[in-house]
């Protein structure tokens, strides 16, 4: 048993969804707490400089905690933020956004928008990576490898929560050897099921693929992929297709799209509210299935677009095809490998979507050689988005606009986008 602190005041949400209070000069970070709280904690991890703990009792609660919507909130380490009321959480996460522009310094000004977020803080998630333990299905148990063994989930949209069932329940009988579980779809209803593992023989896989299909109707099970040992099996199609602005949109089940469907379209459109030069030439960087690269096309004079998973390419060019697109370029490499080739008067500016993890300091130093005059940075991680911003900052660029949007409502998860400029 660790430390019992008698009385902890929460002062703030902080980003991830933890409560943040201070003790003899230390920093605490303490789950499912509101601002405004009290709580007796207990100490289960301490640092130099801080240190996490978990609530023995909430002594006095927030008129914003909220009743979660799931049975193992608390438990599941899917979602972070589901005590707390939707519209709470989302004046939260504009406090948040603001709190890491502010760590930029800037002293010019900068226009900070509200988060935009969906009608559907609920039944939004178009994927679902899952564990096999035991015969049981489920999400993690938060900090744990063990699982949390469900048959729903109320983040999941219903086609992903019919396939869940499924696979819970007289699918469960197939999958031994199975480890790991994604399902795929679409809003209407198309499905991929993929799995991970082995001892699924070809006529296994057939089995299990006509089974799931009839137990899934009027659902549309497209295809089934399993990985085995390094190979891959594939029954049906490999890929969806989704309607981004009335333009198709196929991504095969190696590509990535966005899990909240009802946010492509504001996403894509906030994105090219932004674009004010129809004359520009664009580069894009990490463009994955070309869903901004064929929609930034259509309003400026030329895109440029360079994506490293060669499956995405893939699908981008198809997309880009069928849309009639003609003056975007896709390259397939990492960014490092093609950012080198170009001069500094080939692109007016500069578009891109990086993972997690945030630019390198090699794809940094090539954007400052290129020298575009406005920067639009797509972020899923705030405090690589403030390091990046802070590296550009130095060399010249300033923010502009900042634009957060809550696509991961009941998590702690926070997207942003920000315009930077050249200043002269």
């Amino acid at each position: 048993m660790g430390k019992i602190i008698p009385a902890l005041s929460i002062e703030k949400l902080i980003f991830g969804g933890n409560g943040l209070g201070h003790h003899d000069g230390k920093a605490i970070f303490i789950p499912m707490t509101l601002p405004g709280e009290v709580a007796e904690v207990t100490i289960v991890r301490e640092k130099k400089d801080y240190a996490e703990g978990v609530v023995r009792q909430l002594l006095t609660t927030s008129p914003e905690r909220a009743i979660p919507s799931c049975p193992v909130f608390g438990v599941c380490g899917g979602c972070q933020v589901q005590h707390l009321s939707t519209e709470a959480q989302i004046r939260h996460k504009t406090e948040i956004a603001q709190a890491f522009i502010a760590q930029v310094r800037q002293e010019e000004p900068v226009t900070s928008y509200p988060i935009l977020s969906s009608s559907s803080p609920l039944h939004y998630r178009l994927r679902a990576q899952l564990a096999i333990q035991n015969g049981q299905i489920g999400f993690y148990q938060r900090k744990s490898h063990a699982i949390v063994p469900i048959t729903a989930c109320p983040l999941l949209a219903p086609p992903l929560n019919a396939a869940l069932s499924f696979l819970a329940g007289e699918g469960m009988a197939f999958l031994t050897g199975i480890s790991e579980v994604e399902i795929q779809g679409t809003e209407p209803g198309e499905l991929l099921i993929i799995l991970i593992g082995q001892g699924l023989s070809h006529n296994k896989r057939r089995s299990f693929f006509k089974l799931a299909t009839a137990a899934l109707s009027p659902l549309s099970l497209q295809g089934l992929i399993v990985y085995d040992r390094g190979r891959r099996f594939c029954l049906g199609d490999d890929y969806l297709t989704y309607k981004v602005r009335g333009k198709t949109m196929r991504v095969s089940d190696r590509s990535f799209i966005q899990i909240h469907g009802a946010m492509h379209n504001l996403l894509v459109e906030t994105m090219l509210g932004w674009v004010e030069d129809q004359h520009a030439r664009w580069l894009e960087l990490h463009a994955g299935v070309g869903m901004f690269t064929l929609h930034l096309a259509g309003q400026v004079e030329s895109v440029t677009s360079i994506e490293a998973n060669p499956e995405a390419v893939k699908d981008a060019h198809l997309n880009l095809a069928a849309a009639g697109i003609e003056n975007a370029q896709l390259l397939s490499g990492r960014t490092e490998k093609h950012l080198p080739s170009f001069s500094p008067s080939e692109f007016t500016h500069l578009f891109l979507d990086p993972p997690r993890a945030g630019m390198t300091k090699q794809e940094i130093s090539e954007i400052v050689r290129l020298a575009p005059q406005q920067i639009l940075y797509l972020s899923c991680d705030p405090p690589t988005l403030v390091r990046d911003i802070h590296a550009l900052h130095q060399t010249g660029y300033r923010i502009k606009r900042v634009q957060p949007f809550d696509l991961f409502p009941q998590t702690g998860h926070l997207e942003m986008l920000i315009k930077l400029t050249l200043s002269s």
